[in-house]
């Protein structure tokens, strides 16, 4: 990976972490970026999230159901924090507790 690409994947991870923190979702505050990664072409980003407060009854669909919720406000949070013409397309995956990585990408 090139250097200006793990530049942008850092500056997704923070702001992607920033949205998460600061919202008054309970289901958003529990989640972390665990990984972002290039896509499928090279307008698009992987964001991998996990959850930092495991607890039973945990749903990961439910968890990325409430992220593409807010995800016009995540990409807003992005652009407002690269340095590029285009804001990547996002593409989230949750994490199981205790999944270190999303199989099939």
């Amino acid at each position: 990976m090139s250097a200006k690409l793990k530049q942008l994947c850092r500056q997704v991870e923070l702001a992607v972490n920033d949205v998460l923190a600061d919202s008054d979702d309970p289901a958003l505050n529990a989640l972390y970026v665990n990984e972002v990664t290039p896509g499928a072409h090279v307008h698009q980003l992987i964001v991998i999230l996990a959850n930092s407060w495991p607890e039973p009854g945990f749903d990961p669909a439910f968890a990325k159901a409430e992220v593409e919720k807010v995800y016009g406000l995540i990409r807003e949070e992005v652009a407002a924090s690269i340095h590029r013409k285009k804001v990547p397309e996002l593409k989230f995956f949750v994490l199981w507790p205790g999944e270190m990585r999303v199989s099939g990408i």
